[in-house]
């Protein structure tokens, strides 16, 4: 999965996007994995 990709689905979804992480060492067509630190803000109408 590609970082503009997983950001755009998850934004879809109703997360925001914190940070991103990819192993050093190789370019990025050569990493395997990508992880991605996301919340999903809660709703303020629910404690209101």
């Amino acid at each position: 999965m590609q970082f503009d990709a997983g950001k755009k689905f998850l934004e879809e979804a109703g997360f925001e996007v914190i940070d991103y992480y990819r192993p050093l060492g190789k370019p990025k067509h050569e990493q395997s994995c990508l992880a991605i630190v996301a919340i999903k803000p809660m709703c303020s109408e629910i404690f209101d």
